[in-house]
Order: structure tokens, then sequence, then C-alpha cells
């Protein structure tokens, strides 16, 4: 035979709120180390063109959420201001590509220098939008800061694609790793 526990505040010994239920199945987790955050999203509200050769930093200018203002929506970078792992994932919508045999890549950064980056290979000259993904689990200290660059070689500039769902910047923290 089982039993039932009905509560509505879990508490600590020091009577810190762990998690709130509202009485109708909704918990809330208050306790910091059950939450995945800090936590944001950004995307672009304008294309951006960039130099072929050239690593740029792209402009994720528009908050979708940031849970504790630790995204930078001026100098496009996030900074956790809580040290622990981070899945970060960057992508980068790229617009129509006619050069055959040439890579568009999403990079990400950290502390200004490359960690990740994944790209995409044009196989012909047809001329198609793509988005580039690149997406890892980080370790990030409380200071640290993440960015998102932009690379390609199609010998001319290329823009990104003027899409809040093409371009996406974001990063949640793990908790129990």
């Amino acid at each position: 035979m089982g039993s039932i526990i009905k509560v509505n505040e879990y508490k600590d010994f020091n009577n810190n709120d762990i998690m709130t239920s509202d009485g109708a199945g909704v918990v809330t987790p208050n306790a910091t180390g059950i939450k995945s955050t800090p936590s944001f999203q950004a995307t672009v509200n304008a294309a951006q063109t960039i130099a072929t050769g050239t690593a740029t930093k792209i402009n994720f200018n528009t908050e979708n959420f940031d849970t504790d203002g630790t995204y930078d929506v001026s100098l496009y970078r996030f900074t956790p201001a809580v040290a622990g792992k981070y899945l970060i994932h960057g992508r980068i919508g790229w617009a129509d590509e006619p050069v055959e045999d040439k890579s568009q890549e999403t990079r990400i950064f950290k502390n200004g220098s490359l960690l990740f980056q994944a790209n995409r290979r044009t196989a012909a000259s047809t001329g198609r939008d793509a988005t580039v993904s690149c997406i890892n689990i980080v370790d990030l200290s409380a200071t640290d800061y993440v960015e998102i660059f932009g690379y390609h070689n199609s010998g001319s500039d290329a823009d990104t694609l003027n899409s809040t769902t093409s371009c996406i910047f974001e990063a949640y923290k793990l908790i129990g790793a």
C-alpha cells in the first residue's frame, strides 16, 4: 500500500524555499541548484553582410528571453555570472550561396578564442539558402564570455538571413553536470 504526502512548500533546514506548488500541479523550483539558469536566447533583426575569408561576430541583437540579464545585446555576447557547464548553440542562416565547393561556417568563441565550429560545403552551384548549427557543452567560469562568429570563403561578400528562426544564439546552464 502506498502513501500520499501533500505539501505546497519544500524547505531546507534553514527555512529556504526549495520548491513550491500552486495547488493545481504546477511546481516552481526555487533553489538555484535545480534550475537551468542562467539561460537566454537571442536572434537577429536584420541581415548582416560577412566579408569572404573573415571570421565576423554575428549581431544577435534581439533577446527572446534572458533569465538573469547575462546576455549583452550591444556586445552580442553571453557572460554567465554563474560557473558551470552550459549547452551553447549558435545557428546562422546563410542566404543564397551560388558558388560551388565553398564553405559556410558557424563558430563558437570563448574569451576571444575559437572553441568549436560547424560547416556546410556547397556541392553544386544551385544557389540555396542554408543554415549551419554549432552546438556543444562548454565549461564556463562566472566571467567567461561566449560569442558566435560566421565565416565563409565564397570569394565575395555573403549575407546572413534576416530571420529570427534562421539565426539563433542560445545558452542554458546544465544541472547535475
